[in-house]
């Protein structure tokens, strides 16, 4: 069994407690509460400002030319399609970009934030960066295969990270995790299971409000 096949049977009940999690299933049925989203919104957003820092440095720990493209394409994607999910989902909720600048991260975000900076070796950011995207793919299927959620912005949300654009980064980085972690799998295991329950605990948190 390849380690992220492994990786993915070991952390199914956290991987199931965030796709079964209230803020998920409340975009589903169009019973989140607004405020609730905007969190997501100002969070994600900081987040992602990590995220690509930790794509870039992926691109730039790449050994071969197609990865290394590979990793810029998800450089590319992150800044122009889903950066701008974002500026436009902020501003349906009230938010300009000075908001999300300034927005301050909860203990969880930053957490995150902190996992994504300290991994440093292409194992360490490979592991850290595919239960993000293992996550998002898996709950959008689970919303996609639910009723259209009748608040729209719920279902652009939904669609954005169903667009195969989101859903095939998923078997590519776990490949490439299959690849890299070779010789490095005890590391490469703390990570993955690290950025798990960081995932969990994002939901967590916009859900309960730190």
């Amino acid at each position: 069994m390849r380690i992220s096949e492994k990786l993915r049977e070991l952390h199914a009940p956290t991987r199931a407690a965030c796709e079964s999690h209230p803020f998920v299933l409340g975009m589903a049925d169009g019973t989140l509460p607004l405020e609730y989203f905007a969190r997501w919104v100002a969070q994600d957003w900081l987040y992602l400002q990590g995220y690509l820092q930790i794509v870039q440095r992926a691109a730039d720990l790449a050994t071969d030319n197609d990865t290394r493209a590979r990793w810029l394409e998800m450089v590319r994607l992150t800044r122009d399609v889903e950066l701008d999910l974002h500026r436009g989902l902020a501003r349906e909720v009230g938010l300009s970009e000075d908001d999300l600048a300034q927005t301050a991260p909860y203990p969880a975000t930053t957490r995150y934030l902190q996992a994504l900076a300290a991994a440093n070796t292409y194992h360490e950011v490979v592991a850290t960066l595919t239960p993000c995207a293992v996550g998002y793919a898996e709950i959008a299927k689970k919303l996609g295969a639910m009723p259209k959620s009748p608040v729209p912005r719920y279902a652009e949300w939904i669609a954005t990270y169903l667009d195969p654009a989101f859903q095939e980064v998923v078997p590519w980085l776990e490949a490439e995790l299959d690849i890299c972690s070779d010789g490095h799998e005890e590391a490469v295991s703390k990570a993955y299971a690290a950025a798990v329950q960081l995932e969990l605990d994002f939901w967590d948190a916009l859900y309960e409000k730190p």
